[in-house]
């Protein structure tokens, strides 16, 4: 089962257990420019086409799952 980012909000159960380990079994960690709209992990606002954004990748359950953040929500979170 693929982790969507609907699946993925602060609120939720799914999010509380995958925090500790979101920074913890990381994989890779850069930051890319958009080629299409995006959906920050942390503020849930749109990251648009064109705009730079961190690309963060870390191992679950034997899965890469891959969340993207604004620059200046990933330095804050």
């Amino acid at each position: 089962m693929a982790f969507s980012i609907d699946k993925l909000q602060p609120s939720n159960v799914l999010y509380e257990s995958l925090a500790p380990i979101i920074f913890n079994d990381v994989r890779s960690t850069s930051e890319h420019k958009s080629n299409r709209k995006r959906q920050c992990y942390n503020c849930m606002e749109q990251i648009e086409k064109k705009e730079l954004y961190i690309n963060h990748q870390f191992r679950y359950d034997k899965r890469i799952v891959t969340i993207s953040f604004h620059k200046d929500c990933f330095n804050n979170y």
